[in-house]
C-alpha cells in the first residue's frame, strides 16, 4: 500500500523542489543506481518536497528524543516496572494531599523531607 503522500499530486513548485532533491540524491548515489533504488530516491525526494521540515536539525533532534524515550522505556520495562508509574503515583499523592489539606500544604513545607 502506498502512503497518502506518495499518491498525492505535487504542485509545479513542489515538483521543481523534488527534482532538485532527486538530482542531489542521484549524485550522492552515483555509480550505484538500480531501478528500484532510483524509485526509492524519487519517493524520498517527493517526501522532502512535501515535508521540508524534515531537512532541519530540529527534526533530527525530535527523532533522537523519540529514540531515547523508547530506549528508556524499554530499560524500565526490563526492570519490571511500568514507564510513568512513579510519576502517576506522585501525582495521586499530591491530589490526595490537596483533597485532605487543601493547596496550603505546599506553603511552609519547602524544607521538610
Amino acid at each position: 500500500m502506498l502512503w497518502r503522500s506518495a499518491r498525492k499530486q505535487l504542485t509545479r513548485q513542489q515538483e521543481l523542489i523534488a527534482r532538485e532533491h532527486f538530482d542531489r540524491l542521484l549524485e550522492s548515489w552515483a555509480g550505484n543506481i538500480t531501478q528500484s533504488r532510483r524509485a526509492r530516491l524519487w519517493a524520498n525526494a517527493r517526501c522532502l518536497a512535501l515535508h521540508p521540515e524534515r531537512l532541519t536539525s530540529g527534526y533530527g533532534w525530535h527523532l533522537r528524543r523519540i529514540k531515547a524515550a523508547r530506549h528508556a522505556h524499554a530499560t524500565i520495562r526490563t526492570s519490571g516496572r511500568v514507564p510513568g508509574q512513579e510519576a502517576r503515583a506522585a501525582l495521586a499523592a499530591k491530589r490526595e494531599r490537596e483533597a485532605n489539606v487543601g493547596k496550603q500544604w505546599r506553603y511552609g513545607n519547602v524544607l521538610e523531607n
